[in-house]
């Protein structure tokens, strides 16, 4: 139980600290290069991970509106090619250059330009879009639109 406790203060500890520093939750930061893209967290207790793809896995991307009650968040699924998805949104550090690097990294991504008032009006509602779609995926691997939805809730990152 004295194991438990000291933990729970420990962990307490950290994340006041990461509070001070200014941190207020997890953050999350996408890189990409032409190889393709890796998301990095780090916690408020200092827990650090990271997720990471090649560009040719990636078999469609979804991007859609999350209503969050006050305001929206514009969201894109990444569906690969192992039937996993990684979810990512605008207040991840990193997100506006790859969303806009995407029609070089994968030709044929609509651009951003072209797609995020459809996504953003009208407010509050998800305004599913497909902006990028493999042309000649693997037999039977690509997910579909309500398939790629049940994935990003498996995997959502909030």
């Amino acid at each position: 139980m004295f194991k438990s406790l000291a933990s729970y203060f420990r962990r307490v500890h950290i994340r006041s600290q990461s509070l001070r520093e200014g941190r207020k939750g997890t953050l999350y930061t996408l890189t990409y290069d032409s190889a393709g893209l890796q998301l990095s967290w780090l916690t408020l207790e200092n827990e650090k991970g990271q997720s990471s793809f090649n560009w040719d896995e990636v078999q469609s991307i979804i991007v859609y509106k999350r209503d969050l009650f006050v305001v929206d968040q514009i969201c894109a699924v990444f569906a690969l090619s192992n039937m996993e998805a990684l979810e990512i949104h605008e207040e991840m550090t990193g997100w506006r250059p790859l969303i806009e690097s995407l029609p070089v990294q994968l030709p044929g991504t609509r651009p951003f330009d072209d797609w995020w008032h459809e996504v953003a009006v009208p407010a509050f509602e998800s305004n599913r879009r497909v902006i990028y779609q493999r042309s000649m995926p693997p037999a039977g691997l690509t997910p579909t639109c309500s398939e790629v939805a049940t994935l990003a809730a498996d995997v959502r990152i909030s």
